[in-house]
């Protein structure tokens, strides 16, 4: 056959070959790039739950979105990584070499497939425990309690201060609200759309929500505003004016809760008055007017018909919401409770001030059970799981704390906002990572 023949070289060495082999390279590369990427699904244990078949210039976050629809697990307890393959491998289910980090969620899928196979294989865990959502006047974060560790943010196409926020964990929805209220899925981490903010602009261009509470069942939303009127909105219109107005206060609704199945609301603003609110006829009901000591913040026990309130004068009452009678006076703190939190069946209660005390009461006797300490700015929301003794505060200083019940030990200090945190809310049973059967109902998208 004679001696192999080099291929021939210009006179700067270069092979007339090499262009040609390349134009091969990327006709391939583009070829599998047209092509649909495989995807296999597996758990932690190997164990194979599915494969996919999907466009290669779907983006990863595109991929988790579509985990979560079909396995209900949120998007941010999710923990994607890619499995590498051993070459040869005579075992059944995936043969294990490594796992790669988290992926790049604006990675396309088809720059991860495999070369021969133009499949990729995929590892998803999910992480458990407790959650809380923190606002800050600048951002609104999902944290794991325990991990200690930030999850995701939640922010829309133009966003704006945020005043307050709610959150219902069951239904995976959360408000916040500025001049309007910006709707997400808390499962896919989605902005969904925001509901009246032309009537803000229109009508009430001076004035914020200054609190809110939501129904995402009935797809009802409550607000307060710094002007002392309280809004009912329809969530799946958002381009309509409220349901209903109520003028309840004479200055700005400073906190208010809602027994959604009575239809009826407890609120308080900083013109002194405590009442309660009928939400089918409007009417109102005072408890007490003393605009020396408005209520900054409440917990209320709506089977116990009870509320605990706490105020500027530093004292936390506790009213029987049958009677409208004060049954008892809390004096201990010498800051403005400004955050409380009560658990009517084992009758306790946890507030914080303004000074960063943080105090553990016996609603029975009235007394102090423990006195926290390790905080040095203001406390200024507070959620807490009696069963697991756990207590996780938002505080000025821009960090949520953890805190020992039974030891009154601060666990750890979690950052993450930039500015002074002001709403807290936490769900420690679960209710957001667990799985749906069916797999997930989707949240509406109004078309606008």
């Amino acid at each position: 056959l004679g001696p192999l023949q080099s291929p021939a070289t210009d006179a700067m060495g270069n092979s007339s070959c090499a262009p040609e082999r390349c134009d091969v390279e990327e006709t391939c590369s583009a070829a599998r790039m047209e092509q649909n990427v495989l995807v296999k699904v597996f758990d932690e244990k190997g164990e194979d739950l599915f494969q996919l078949t999907l466009d290669p210039a779907m983006t990863v976050a595109s991929l988790k979105r579509i985990l979560y629809e079909k396995m209900s697990v949120p998007v941010p307890l999710q923990d994607v990584r890619q499995i590498l393959p051993k070459k040869e491998s005579n075992t059944s289910g995936p043969a294990w070499s490594s796992v790669l980090d988290v992926l790049d969620l604006t990675c396309g899928i088809g720059d991860l497939a495999q070369t021969s196979s133009n499949s990729i294989s995929v590892r998803l865990a999910v992480r458990t425990g407790p959650v809380a959502i923190s606002a800050c006047q600048c951002s609104t974060q999902l944290f794991h309690v325990e991990e200690g560790s930030y999850l995701s943010e939640f922010s829309s196409e133009e966003p704006a201060p945020v005043q307050c926020i709610a959150v219902d964990w069951a239904e995976r929805a959360l408000v916040q609200a500025y001049q309007g209220l910006d709707i997400y899925d808390l499962g896919s981490g989605l902005f969904l759309r925001t509901t009246g903010d032309r009537y803000f602009k229109e009508h009430l261009a001076d004035q914020v929500v200054s609190c809110v509470a939501l129904h995402w069942f009935s797809r009802r939303c409550l607000t307060g505003l710094s002007g002392g009127t309280l809004l009912m909105w329809n969530l799946q219109q958002p381009l309509s004016p409220p349901l209903r107005v109520f003028k309840a206060h004479s200055r700005r609704v400073s906190c208010l809760e809602v027994d959604w199945a009575q239809n009826r609301a407890l609120c308080s603003g900083q013109d002194g008055v405590l009442q309660l609110l009928d939400l089918a006829s409007g009417d109102l009901s005072i408890m007490t007017s003393n605009s020396s000591s408005w209520v900054q913040c409440m917990s209320v026990g709506w089977k116990q018909k009870k509320a605990l309130t706490g105020g500027a004068d530093c004292i936390l009452r506790l009213w029987d919401l049958g009677t409208f009678d004060l049954l008892e006076e809390l004096k201990a703190h010498e800051g403005i409770v400004q955050c409380v939190y009560a658990d009517w069946e084992a009758q306790r209660a946890l507030s914080g001030d303004l000074n960063g005390s943080l105090r553990l009461w016996d609603l029975a006797s009235g007394q102090v059970l423990r006195e926290f300490t390790g905080c040095k700015s203001g406390i200024s929301s507070i959620s807490a799981d009696f069963a697991s003794e756990r207590i996780v505060t938002g505080c000025q200083d821009a960090l949520l704390r953890l805190w020992d019940c039974s030891s009154g030990e601060c666990l750890q200090a979690l950052p993450g906002h930039r500015r002074s945190i002001f709403a807290i809310s936490a769900d420690w049973q679960g209710r957001y990572s667990g799985k749906r059967p069916g797999g997930v109902t989707k949240l509406p998208v109004a078309v606008l």
